[in-house]
Protein backbone atom coordinates (compact mmCIF):
# COMPACT_ATOMS: atom_id res chain seq x y z
CA UNK A 1 0.00 0.00 0.00
CA UNK A 2 1.24 2.99 -1.21
CA UNK A 3 0.06 7.00 0.06
CA UNK A 4 -1.97 8.53 -2.93
CA UNK A 5 -2.69 11.25 -1.03
CA UNK A 6 -4.97 13.57 0.82
CA UNK A 7 -8.24 16.03 0.94
CA UNK A 8 -9.05 18.53 3.55
CA UNK A 9 -11.53 20.85 4.85
CA UNK A 10 -13.09 22.95 7.25
CA UNK A 11 -16.82 22.47 7.25
CA UNK A 12 -19.60 23.79 8.93
CA UNK A 13 -22.39 21.91 9.71
CA UNK A 14 -25.70 23.49 10.82
CA UNK A 15 -29.17 22.92 11.15
CA UNK A 16 -32.10 25.10 10.71
CA UNK A 17 -33.57 23.35 14.60
CA UNK A 18 -30.87 24.85 16.52
CA UNK A 19 -28.82 27.62 16.95
CA UNK A 20 -25.84 25.79 17.74
CA UNK A 21 -23.60 24.89 14.45
CA UNK A 22 -20.34 22.80 14.48
CA UNK A 23 -17.05 23.86 12.47
CA UNK A 24 -15.49 20.86 11.86
CA UNK A 25 -12.19 19.31 10.42
CA UNK A 26 -12.91 16.74 8.36
CA UNK A 27 -10.12 14.69 5.85
CA UNK A 28 -10.01 12.25 3.38
CA UNK A 29 -6.76 9.92 3.66
CA UNK A 30 -6.00 8.14 -0.05
CA UNK A 31 -4.21 5.14 -0.96
CA UNK A 32 -3.27 2.95 -3.14
CA UNK A 33 -4.76 -0.87 -2.47
CA UNK A 34 -3.60 -2.58 -5.71
CA UNK A 35 -5.22 -1.44 -8.51
CA UNK A 36 -7.99 -0.07 -6.45
CA UNK A 37 -8.05 3.96 -4.59
CA UNK A 38 -9.06 2.93 -0.57
CA UNK A 39 -10.53 6.31 0.97
CA UNK A 40 -10.36 6.56 4.91
CA UNK A 41 -12.91 9.39 6.22
CA UNK A 42 -12.37 11.12 9.36
CA UNK A 43 -15.07 11.59 11.75
CA UNK A 44 -16.09 15.11 11.84
CA UNK A 45 -16.86 15.24 14.73
CA UNK A 46 -14.09 13.49 16.32
CA UNK A 47 -12.14 17.33 15.03
CA UNK A 48 -14.86 19.71 15.59
CA UNK A 49 -15.41 22.77 17.75
CA UNK A 50 -19.46 23.15 18.96
CA UNK A 51 -20.49 26.77 18.30
CA UNK A 52 -23.04 29.18 18.69
CA UNK A 53 -25.58 30.30 21.06
CA UNK A 54 -25.05 27.60 23.82
CA UNK A 55 -21.32 27.06 23.06
CA UNK A 56 -18.27 28.03 25.57
CA UNK A 57 -15.98 30.23 23.62
CA UNK A 58 -12.50 29.48 25.68
CA UNK A 59 -11.26 27.12 23.62
CA UNK A 60 -12.39 28.10 20.17
CA UNK A 61 -11.05 31.55 20.74
CA UNK A 62 -7.39 29.99 22.50
CA UNK A 63 -6.89 27.69 19.62
CA UNK A 64 -8.64 29.30 16.51
CA UNK A 65 -8.60 32.99 16.89
CA UNK A 66 -5.95 34.16 19.36
CA UNK A 67 -3.22 31.92 18.13
CA UNK A 68 -3.01 33.81 14.63
CA UNK A 69 -2.59 32.55 11.51
CA UNK A 70 -2.86 28.50 10.43
CA UNK A 71 0.72 28.16 9.26
CA UNK A 72 0.27 24.66 7.92
CA UNK A 73 -1.79 21.74 8.07
CA UNK A 74 -0.25 20.39 11.04
CA UNK A 75 -0.90 23.47 13.42
CA UNK A 76 -4.30 23.47 12.22
CA UNK A 77 -4.72 19.71 13.27
CA UNK A 78 -3.15 20.47 16.43
CA UNK A 79 -5.83 23.51 17.34
CA UNK A 80 -8.40 20.58 16.92
CA UNK A 81 -6.55 18.37 19.53
CA UNK A 82 -8.59 17.21 22.36
CA UNK A 83 -5.04 16.53 24.10
CA UNK A 84 -4.20 20.13 23.97
CA UNK A 85 -7.13 21.29 25.27
CA UNK A 86 -6.88 18.84 28.18
CA UNK A 87 -3.55 20.03 28.90
CA UNK A 88 -5.14 23.64 28.95
CA UNK A 89 -7.75 22.54 31.09
CA UNK A 90 -5.45 20.81 33.97
CA UNK A 91 -2.75 23.83 34.10
CA UNK A 92 -5.92 25.81 35.02
CA UNK A 93 -6.95 23.60 37.53
CA UNK A 94 -3.67 22.80 39.18
CA UNK A 95 -3.59 26.87 39.39
CA UNK A 96 -6.59 26.52 41.21
CA UNK A 97 -5.39 24.02 43.46
CA UNK A 98 -2.22 25.55 44.79
CA UNK A 99 -4.16 28.99 45.03
CA UNK A 100 -7.05 27.45 47.22
CA UNK A 101 -4.62 25.71 49.26
CA UNK A 102 -3.43 29.18 50.63
CA UNK A 103 -7.59 30.39 51.28
CA UNK A 104 -9.31 27.49 52.90
CA UNK A 105 -9.69 25.36 56.25
CA UNK A 106 -10.81 22.02 56.93
CA UNK A 107 -12.03 20.83 60.16
CA UNK A 108 -8.63 20.11 62.28
CA UNK A 109 -9.05 16.25 62.37
CA UNK A 110 -8.27 16.51 58.47
CA UNK A 111 -5.87 19.68 58.79
CA UNK A 112 -3.83 17.78 61.15
CA UNK A 113 -3.19 14.47 59.13
CA UNK A 114 -0.16 13.85 56.39
CA UNK A 115 -1.02 16.59 53.80
CA UNK A 116 -4.43 16.62 55.34
CA UNK A 117 -5.30 20.26 52.99
CA UNK A 118 -4.27 19.05 50.35
CA UNK A 119 -5.86 15.64 50.08
CA UNK A 120 -9.07 17.40 50.98
CA UNK A 121 -8.20 20.27 48.68
CA UNK A 122 -8.07 17.29 45.83
CA UNK A 123 -11.28 15.61 46.83
CA UNK A 124 -13.41 18.25 46.64
CA UNK A 125 -12.31 19.11 42.86
CA UNK A 126 -12.82 15.47 41.82
CA UNK A 127 -16.15 15.35 43.46
CA UNK A 128 -17.05 18.91 41.81
CA UNK A 129 -15.70 17.59 38.21
CA UNK A 130 -17.35 14.58 38.54
CA UNK A 131 -20.88 16.55 39.41
CA UNK A 132 -20.25 18.51 36.38
CA UNK A 133 -20.27 15.64 33.99
CA UNK A 134 -23.65 15.02 35.65
CA UNK A 135 -24.88 18.44 34.84
CA UNK A 136 -23.71 17.90 31.22
CA UNK A 137 -26.24 14.90 31.24
CA UNK A 138 -29.12 17.16 32.65
CA UNK A 139 -29.34 14.96 36.49
CA UNK A 140 -28.02 17.85 38.47
CA UNK A 141 -29.48 21.19 37.59
CA UNK A 142 -27.99 24.48 36.17
CA UNK A 143 -29.32 26.71 38.40
CA UNK A 144 -26.98 24.81 41.50
CA UNK A 145 -23.98 26.41 39.82
CA UNK A 146 -25.41 29.74 38.43
CA UNK A 147 -24.61 33.19 40.68
CA UNK A 148 -27.67 35.04 39.84
CA UNK A 149 -30.14 31.83 40.86
CA UNK A 150 -28.13 31.39 44.20
CA UNK A 151 -28.79 34.97 44.98
CA UNK A 152 -32.61 33.48 45.38
CA UNK A 153 -31.77 30.45 46.91
CA UNK A 154 -29.49 31.64 49.70
CA UNK A 155 -29.15 33.90 52.11
CA UNK A 156 -26.04 36.47 52.11
CA UNK A 157 -24.95 35.39 49.28
CA UNK A 158 -21.81 37.07 47.76
CA UNK A 159 -17.87 36.40 47.02
CA UNK A 160 -16.81 37.50 50.66
CA UNK A 161 -19.14 34.80 52.72
CA UNK A 162 -18.58 30.97 52.49
CA UNK A 163 -22.05 29.76 52.21
CA UNK A 164 -21.81 27.89 48.77
CA UNK A 165 -19.78 25.23 49.59
CA UNK A 166 -21.36 24.24 52.57
CA UNK A 167 -24.92 24.80 51.93
CA UNK A 168 -24.94 23.96 48.31
CA UNK A 169 -21.70 21.56 47.46
CA UNK A 170 -22.32 19.33 50.76
CA UNK A 171 -25.57 19.07 50.93
CA UNK A 172 -25.21 17.69 46.73
CA UNK A 173 -22.25 15.22 47.82
CA UNK A 174 -23.43 14.00 51.11
CA UNK A 175 -27.19 14.19 51.60
CA UNK A 176 -28.67 14.00 48.09
CA UNK A 177 -26.01 12.07 45.69
CA UNK A 178 -25.11 9.61 48.67
CA UNK A 179 -28.74 9.12 50.07
CA UNK A 180 -31.39 7.49 48.15
CA UNK A 181 -34.54 10.16 47.11
CA UNK A 182 -37.08 8.55 49.24
CA UNK A 183 -34.98 8.61 52.39
CA UNK A 184 -33.76 12.61 51.97
CA UNK A 185 -34.94 14.90 54.48
CA UNK A 186 -33.40 18.07 56.42
CA UNK A 187 -31.95 16.96 59.97
CA UNK A 188 -35.01 16.35 62.70
CA UNK A 189 -34.78 19.09 65.22
CA UNK A 190 -36.10 16.50 67.78
CA UNK A 191 -33.38 16.50 70.48
CA UNK A 192 -31.84 13.18 71.97
CA UNK A 193 -28.84 12.36 74.12
CA UNK A 194 -27.04 15.49 75.56
CA UNK A 195 -29.53 17.99 73.81
CA UNK A 196 -27.98 16.92 70.70
CA UNK A 197 -30.47 16.20 67.54
CA UNK A 198 -31.40 12.70 67.04
CA UNK A 199 -29.87 12.75 63.96
CA UNK A 200 -26.35 13.50 65.04
CA UNK A 201 -23.98 12.06 63.21
CA UNK A 202 -26.23 11.32 60.40
CA UNK A 203 -24.13 12.40 56.73
CA UNK A 204 -27.37 11.92 54.93
CA UNK A 205 -29.53 14.41 55.90
CA UNK A 206 -29.90 17.70 54.62
CA UNK A 207 -28.24 20.37 57.08
CA UNK A 208 -27.41 24.65 57.21
CA UNK A 209 -31.74 25.11 57.12
CA UNK A 210 -30.34 29.02 57.98
CA UNK A 211 -28.83 29.50 54.82
CA UNK A 212 -31.62 29.04 52.62
CA UNK A 213 -34.33 31.39 51.44
CA UNK A 214 -37.44 28.63 52.16
CA UNK A 215 -35.40 25.58 52.36
CA UNK A 216 -38.27 22.69 51.86
CA UNK A 217 -38.66 24.38 48.72
CA UNK A 218 -35.59 24.79 47.69
CA UNK A 219 -34.55 21.20 48.48
CA UNK A 220 -38.03 19.55 46.47
CA UNK A 221 -37.10 21.83 43.40
CA UNK A 222 -33.19 21.05 42.81
CA UNK A 223 -31.77 18.18 45.02
CA UNK A 224 -34.85 16.08 45.45
CA UNK A 225 -34.81 15.21 41.65
CA UNK A 226 -31.14 14.14 41.62
CA UNK A 227 -30.43 10.37 41.37
CA UNK A 228 -28.73 9.04 44.09
CA UNK A 229 -25.03 7.66 43.41
CA UNK A 230 -24.02 3.97 44.68
CA UNK A 231 -20.82 4.77 45.04
CA UNK A 232 -18.10 5.83 47.59
CA UNK A 233 -16.97 9.36 46.08
CA UNK A 234 -19.65 10.87 47.73
CA UNK A 235 -19.56 8.85 51.18
CA UNK A 236 -18.88 11.59 54.02
CA UNK A 237 -15.77 10.88 55.92
CA UNK A 238 -16.66 11.88 59.54
CA UNK A 239 -16.48 9.53 62.12
CA UNK A 240 -13.97 7.54 60.39
CA UNK A 241 -11.79 6.68 63.13
CA UNK A 242 -9.68 3.48 64.14
CA UNK A 243 -10.12 4.29 67.69
CA UNK A 244 -13.54 2.87 68.88
CA UNK A 245 -15.87 5.86 69.83
CA UNK A 246 -13.46 8.07 68.74
CA UNK A 247 -15.35 11.39 66.73
CA UNK A 248 -13.03 12.74 63.74
CA UNK A 249 -13.66 15.57 61.67
CA UNK A 250 -13.05 15.00 58.31
CA UNK A 251 -15.08 16.78 55.78
CA UNK A 252 -16.77 18.75 58.44
CA UNK A 253 -20.56 17.74 57.41
CA UNK A 254 -22.14 19.02 60.87
CA UNK A 255 -24.08 21.70 62.53
CA UNK A 256 -21.25 22.37 65.02
CA UNK A 257 -19.41 25.29 63.41
CA UNK A 258 -16.00 25.06 65.02
CA UNK A 259 -15.86 22.01 62.93
CA UNK A 260 -17.01 23.12 59.53
CA UNK A 261 -14.50 23.87 56.80
CA UNK A 262 -13.93 27.48 55.24
CA UNK A 263 -13.93 27.52 51.52
CA UNK A 264 -15.25 31.53 50.57
CA UNK A 265 -17.40 31.44 48.06
CA UNK A 266 -14.93 33.66 45.75
CA UNK A 267 -13.07 30.42 45.58
CA UNK A 268 -15.93 29.02 43.36
CA UNK A 269 -16.79 32.66 41.51
CA UNK A 270 -14.00 34.88 41.27
CA UNK A 271 -13.21 36.42 37.72
CA UNK A 272 -9.46 36.07 36.59
CA UNK A 273 -7.21 37.31 38.59
CA UNK A 274 -3.36 37.27 39.16
CA UNK A 275 -1.42 35.78 41.90
CA UNK A 276 1.83 34.92 42.68
CA UNK A 277 2.47 30.77 42.77
CA UNK A 278 6.12 30.98 42.00
CA UNK A 279 6.94 28.97 45.29
CA UNK A 280 4.40 26.20 44.38
CA UNK A 281 5.40 25.83 41.19
CA UNK A 282 9.06 26.53 41.26
CA UNK A 283 9.56 29.55 39.30
CA UNK A 284 10.48 32.84 39.70
CA UNK A 285 9.11 36.35 38.73
CA UNK A 286 6.12 34.75 37.09
CA UNK A 287 2.63 35.39 37.29
CA UNK A 288 -0.08 33.05 37.30
CA UNK A 289 -3.96 33.27 36.42
CA UNK A 290 -6.71 32.09 38.28
CA UNK A 291 -10.44 32.11 38.81
CA UNK A 292 -13.87 30.71 40.56
CA UNK A 293 -13.59 26.92 39.91
CA UNK A 294 -17.23 27.48 38.81
CA UNK A 295 -15.98 29.49 36.22
CA UNK A 296 -13.21 27.90 34.66
CA UNK A 297 -15.61 24.23 34.48
CA UNK A 298 -18.30 27.01 32.72
CA UNK A 299 -15.38 27.61 29.85
CA UNK A 300 -14.93 24.28 28.75
CA UNK A 301 -17.55 21.48 26.53
CA UNK A 302 -17.56 18.40 28.49
CA UNK A 303 -18.31 15.65 26.46
CA UNK A 304 -20.88 12.84 27.34
CA UNK A 305 -19.85 10.03 24.98
CA UNK A 306 -17.76 8.33 27.27
CA UNK A 307 -14.61 6.14 25.45
CA UNK A 308 -15.52 6.41 22.47
CA UNK A 309 -12.72 7.86 20.35
CA UNK A 310 -14.50 7.63 17.46
CA UNK A 311 -16.95 9.82 18.48
CA UNK A 312 -15.29 12.78 20.60
CA UNK A 313 -15.50 16.41 20.45
CA UNK A 314 -12.84 18.88 21.24
CA UNK A 315 -13.61 18.21 24.65
CA UNK A 316 -12.97 16.92 27.95
CA UNK A 317 -14.13 13.64 28.98
CA UNK A 318 -14.66 11.49 32.41
CA UNK A 319 -11.21 10.27 32.36
CA UNK A 320 -10.41 13.68 32.91
CA UNK A 321 -11.05 12.91 36.20
CA UNK A 322 -8.81 10.22 37.15
CA UNK A 323 -5.82 12.20 35.50
CA UNK A 324 -6.41 15.48 38.01
CA UNK A 325 -6.52 13.31 40.75
CA UNK A 326 -3.38 11.72 39.70
CA UNK A 327 -1.24 14.54 38.98
CA UNK A 328 -2.48 16.34 41.83
CA UNK A 329 -1.91 13.61 44.22
CA UNK A 330 1.18 14.02 42.42
CA UNK A 331 2.06 17.81 43.56
CA UNK A 332 3.06 16.90 47.28
CA UNK A 333 4.52 14.03 47.03
CA UNK A 334 7.99 14.63 48.39
CA UNK A 335 9.48 12.36 45.73
CA UNK A 336 7.33 13.48 42.39
CA UNK A 337 6.52 17.09 43.60
CA UNK A 338 9.45 18.89 42.39
CA UNK A 339 8.57 17.23 38.52
CA UNK A 340 4.72 17.38 39.05
CA UNK A 341 4.76 21.33 39.81
CA UNK A 342 7.36 22.23 37.06
CA UNK A 343 6.16 19.44 34.38
CA UNK A 344 2.21 19.72 34.76
CA UNK A 345 1.61 20.46 31.08
CA UNK A 346 3.53 17.41 30.24
CA UNK A 347 2.55 15.35 32.88
CA UNK A 348 -1.33 15.09 31.91
CA UNK A 349 -1.08 13.41 28.82
CA UNK A 350 0.97 10.44 30.31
Amino acid sequence: MSLYGYKRALVLLHSSKSKNYRLSLATIELSLEGSKVKKEYSNPRRYSFFLGTDAKVKTPDNFLISKGRVKDFEDLLSRFSVEVVTKQFYQEIANWYFWALKNVKFPDDAEAEDNGRNIATIRLITRLIFIWFMKVRKLVPDELFDEENLKSILKKFDLKNDNYYKAILQNLFFATLNTKQADRRFTSKKKGYRGYSTDFGNHNVYRYEEEFFGCEEVIEKYFLPIPFLNGGLFECLDYKSKVKDERKYIDGFTSTKSQQPVVPNYLFFADDDSTDLNKDYGTTNKKYTVRGLIKTLSLYNFTIDENDPNDADVALDPELLGKVFENLLASYNPETAKTARKSTLEKISD
